[in-house]
């Protein structure tokens, strides 16, 4: 589930809720407690970093960001920092890349721009952090070479020619976020 879109809700402060920057309310820490205990997926999109800090302090199951791409590849306001992701690694949980142009790269984004973003966070973290979160049903321009889910098999064909091993593709194609649900979910 996630805790909030971009505004402010009573769990929490989204990225669009600039002026507060706030993290999560004493009610959304009760959230992700009830969350962990009922076995529900925390998703931190969405999420200001003061939020994101909350909720890896709060949860004791991994965590997703299901659609958001790394900052250091691109500086948006929804991309994870560097430090989030190795926080996000470390509690367990997976990036899903966002294919919005907006969060792949400035200007005209292609298939290789979101490449670069699968490694950079597996060179920071490992593969077993990293999937696929589309968001096709939320975003108005995609990569070029990632137009719609028919190209998905493009992703594959970039992984293996930039050298991934199979059973690295295999996790970042889907295995990664059926191993949080099957850990995550009763």
């Amino acid at each position: 589930m996630g805790l909030t879109w971009n505004q402010r809700n009573d769990i929490a402060d989204g990225v669009g809720e600039i002026r507060a920057g706030g993290g999560l309310t004493n009610f959304g820490v009760a959230v992700i407690k009830e969350m962990n205990a009922i076995g529900m997926i925390i998703d931190v999109a969405h999420l200001t970093k003061p939020g994101f800090w909350d909720v890896i302090a709060a949860s004791t199951a991994p965590i997703m960001a299901t659609h958001s791409n790394a900052e250091a590849i691109c500086n948006h306001i929804r991309n994870l920092d560097d430090e989030q992701i190795k926080a996000l690694a470390k509690n367990g949980g997976v990036m899903g890349m966002n294919f919005s142009a907006a969060f792949v790269a400035p200007g005209e984004a292609t298939l290789d721009d979101m490449l670069n973003h699968i490694d950079h966070i597996t060179n920071l973290v490992g593969a077993d952090h990293v999937g696929l979160g589309s968001d096709f049903d939320g975003i108005s321009k995609t990569p070029i070479g990632l137009e719609n889910a028919t190209l998905m098999v493009n992703i594959t064909r970039g992984l293996v020619y930039r050298g991934y091993s199979d059973a690295d593709i295999r996790k970042i194609l889907g295995g990664n976020n059926l191993r949080v649900m099957q850990q995550t979910m009763p």
